[in-house]
């Protein structure tokens, strides 16, 4: 970023202004990463270097610009009009797609505003603009890519993952909520492996985000995930109560629902002496005390094995009180 220097050696017209490095880098390429927007001028005011250079894995000046975020690069680079603003690199990745991944909000927008970038690019597993921005929870450029009308909001990575997914494993509350009131994503997309947004978000204990998911009406409460886990499942598995709690006040929800060893959440929670969540499942009045696991097991013969006398008293008492469900 030596302006003077460069200017000096400019000046003797004796320096080959576009020499590459061993791995393919020109002045103008490095000053261009660099962020050195008063070099990147001088160069480009020679006319005699080579706008279209690129590293050896196909990064062009515009990508690595929109990459560091260097608005004022990009912008010098967008007014020669000679740059390709949709330039993809090995793995596809254009400038859109570096520029979304990074947050980078004002380079975002100058590249949207050239009417000449591909909002839907994607790199070789699948991602697009709006997944990485999604993804990083870059709130502000997932508004910018939703607002051209033109992204796909459902568009899915070679493993299933949608930007609503990635959105709702991230935890990133404000970028779920935008995703959502575009009323065009699939709320219980899956990834290859099986979660949901709302098993990310039982999983997670994200208070905000289930009550956002819960809240459209449209999300299965009740959908399998990995293990053949419910959400109800995994907020158990995981120990988030306020999130069990917010579950079981769903009419729909199964209590009894069993995974892939036949156990049901009651049973884990009493395996786990987790006496509260026992407390909370139990309160429903729903739960099937009669239901073994795939080694025989009941909430009940575990607590008692387990020494667990509260726990004990707790199931007997609830089987004093309820109707076993058959």
């Amino acid at each position: 970023g030596h302006e003077a220097v460069v200017k000096l050696l400019l000046d003797t017209n004796k320096v080959n202004v576009d020499a590459k490095t061993t791995n393919g880098q020109t002045p103008l390429l490095l000053a261009v990463q660099g962020g050195h927007e008063a070099v990147v001028k001088l160069l480009l005011d020679t006319n005699k270097v080579d706008i279209d250079a690129k590293t050896t894995d196909g990064q062009t000046l515009l990508l690595l610009a929109a990459q560091g975020g260097h608005e004022a690069v990009v912008k010098l680079l967008l007014n020669t009009n000679k740059v390709d603003v949709d330039a993809k690199t090995t793995d596809g990745s254009t400038p859109l797609s570096w520029a979304a991944k990074r947050g980078h909000e004002a380079v975002v927008k100058l590249l949207l505003n050239t009417n000449k970038v591909n909002a839907n690019a994607k790199i070789t597993d699948g991602s697009t603009p709006l997944s990485w921005a999604a993804e990083r929870g870059h709130e502000a450029v997932v508004k910018l890519l939703l607002d051209t009308d033109k992204v796909d909001v459902d568009a899915k990575t070679t493993e299933g993952w949608t930007p609503l997914l990635l959105a709702a494993q991230g935890g990133h509350e404000a970028v779920v909520k935008l995703l959502l009131d575009t009323d065009k994503v699939d709320i219980n997309a899956k990834t290859s492996d099986g979660w949901t947004p709302l098993l990310f978000a039982a999983g997670k204990g994200n208070m905000n985000l289930l009550r956002s998911l819960l809240n459209t009406g449209r999300a299965n409460a009740d959908a399998r995930g990995p293990y053949q886990r419910t959400p109800l499942w995994w907020a158990v598995l995981n120990r988030h109560e306020a999130a069990v709690r917010l579950l079981l006040g769903i009419d729909v929800i199964n209590v009894n629902a069993k995974d892939i060893n036949g156990s049901t959440p009651l049973l884990w929670a009493v395996q786990h002496r987790c006496q509260g969540i026992a407390t909370s499942l139990l309160g429903t009045g729903n739960v099937n005390l009669s239901i073994e696991n795939r080694d025989g097991w009941t909430p009940l013969a575990w607590a008692k094995q387990d020494n667990q006398n509260p726990m004990v008293e707790l199931l007997q008492l609830y089987h004093e009180n309820f109707t076993i469900i058959s």
